[in-house]
């Protein structure tokens, strides 16, 4: 199931539909960041012929709003109460819905259940522990979220307690892929109050990331949290073996990608991480190699006069990190050629490397 956005940003109430028997409908858009359901099915709505005009309308358009007017009403119950703590108190207060036989297969992909209202403006011993921040490292190097087959990664993880305060909490990591060994999957918090933080730098999960794995699969995550009282979940994703390198090391971080392009890899943002100096915004948007041996006979990836990209170069050695650089701190490198056959192309192969010093 696919993000969308800007609704699956952090720090956003992500609703889905549901009708009034509480079952999602085959439309319904689901995934892991949706966070809550409220009926969307012929919902009574203003419409523009004339100024009495009402009709029944359907889709998630009519959920959200619901959800909006619940958050009102809760913000009015406890005035105190930041946007995100009137977030996880609907949250938390929803209706599991999950066991309805039409949802069963959507499980966690729904969001804790359908929104409650009443729950929500009388419960005040609701407990919501959330995931802020990740760092990958291994090694001495922070990954960014990203990992290689072989590699074993150190995630040390910030956590959150938005409202009332929670005892004997554990956190327990997951994976459900077969490509990935879980060596360290547990933090025991204890207790921790309201807004308080607790991170396991101590002692950080730690996973295995088998060779085997294929290109470019991204990795399903899932923490478990569980108190007195309280049980929840959350999940992220982590790209493993992505055919680009993040080179971060000291103020600079550069993506390095399989085939010539660089900050990003191709005209996809979500592939990389551009060119960041001192963790400001990334210095550039588009970049990357072009090879010409003749004014008709030029190789490049980046952006043509279409505005798509030329993909002159294939990668016959995606970029990899090296193990133990010749030169620097950390280094990357890998293999690409162009189609010699093309009349347009530049008929060249291109070993490339980056290096990095600390």
């Amino acid at each position: 199931d696919p993000d969308y956005f800007p609704a699956s940003y952090d720090n956003v109430l992500s609703v889905t539909i549901v009708d009034r028997q509480d079952q999602v409908p085959y439309y319904a858009t689901l995934g892991r960041p949706i966070d809550i359901a409220a009926p969307g099915i012929q919902l009574l709505s203003t419409r523009s012929t004339n100024d009495n005009a009402y009709l029944p309308a359907t889709g998630t358009s009519f959920s959200a709003p619901v959800v909006a007017g619940c958050a009102a009403l809760v913000r009015k119950q406890f005035p105190a109460y930041t946007a995100l703590q009137i977030a996880e108190q609907l949250r938390m207060t929803a209706d599991d819905i999950s066991q309805i036989p039409a949802n069963q297969n959507k499980k966690e992909k729904i969001g804790r259940g359908r929104v409650n209202l009443f729950r929500a403006l009388t419960e005040t011993n609701v407990v919501s522990v959330r995931n802020t921040h990740n760092i990958f490292t291994n090694g001495a190097f922070n990954t960014s979220s990203l990992a290689y087959g072989g590699d074993t990664l150190q995630i040390t993880a910030t956590f959150k307690n938005i409202l009332t305060p929670v005892s004997n909490l554990q956190i327990t990591l997951t994976c459900s892929s077969p490509y990935v060994t879980i060596l360290q999957d547990n933090f025991s918090v204890g207790a921790l109050g309201t807004l308080a933080t607790a991170t396991n730098a101590a002692a950080p999960f730690s996973v295995y990331i088998s060779p085997e794995i294929p290109q470019n699969e991204v990795l399903e995550f899932r923490y478990s949290f569980s108190g007195n009282n309280y049980q929840d979940y959350q999940y992220f994703t982590m790209q493993a073996n992505p055919d680009f390198v993040i080179i971060n090391v000291n103020d600079l971080q550069v993506t390095v990608t399989s085939r010539g392009n660089i900050g990003y890899d191709g005209l996809d943002y979500t592939q990389g991480e551009g060119v960041v100096f001192q963790n400001n915004n990334s210095l550039t948007a588009e970049g990357g190699l072009m090879v010409g041996t003749a004014p008709e006979r030029v190789s490049d990836n980046i952006r043509n006069e279409t505005g798509e990209s030329d993909n002159d170069f294939f990668a016959l050695q995606p970029v990899r990190k090296e193990g133990k650089p010749e030169f620097g701190d950390m280094s990357a490198s890998g293999v690409m050629q162009d189609f010699f056959q093309d009349a347009t192309a530049a008929g060249v192969r291109v070993t490339h490397r980056a290096y990095a010093w600390q």
